[in-house]
């Protein structure tokens, strides 16, 4: 039953690992994606680029900021709760280990 335990502590983690990078990814290319529309708000309230254009990239950046802010605080959730629940699965392993230690101290001490 141990061995069942520990083998599925390591397949968590293995999974929760592949889904921790998998986020960070995703939150590489929301920075990325924030970089274009930085530089590109800047030369609007630079005045570099002014006419309509202009207006309708700053509204249409606004009807999206709240989409924009969700999916961000989404995936900050995401990445903390999968980080802690990686946590909580290596503490199970390092129990698990210590266990199974003691309980070889004790077979090889019969």
């Amino acid at each position: 039953m141990n061995i069942l335990n520990k083998t599925l502590t390591r397949l968590s983690q293995r999974v929760l690992s592949r889904v921790l990078l998998q986020v960070i990814e995703e939150i590489d290319i929301l920075e990325q994606q924030s970089e274009t529309l930085n530089r590109t708000v800047a030369l609007v309230m630079n005045g570099t680029w002014v006419g309509q254009g202009a207006d309708a990239f700053v509204e249409d950046l606004s009807s999206r900021k709240k989409q924009l802010d969700d999916v961000i605080v989404t995936t900050q959730s995401l990445y903390q709760g999968i980080t802690q629940a990686h946590k909580a699965l290596i503490a199970v392993d390092h129990e698990n280990t210590q266990t199974i230690q003691i309980w070889q101290k004790q077979i090889e001490s019969v």
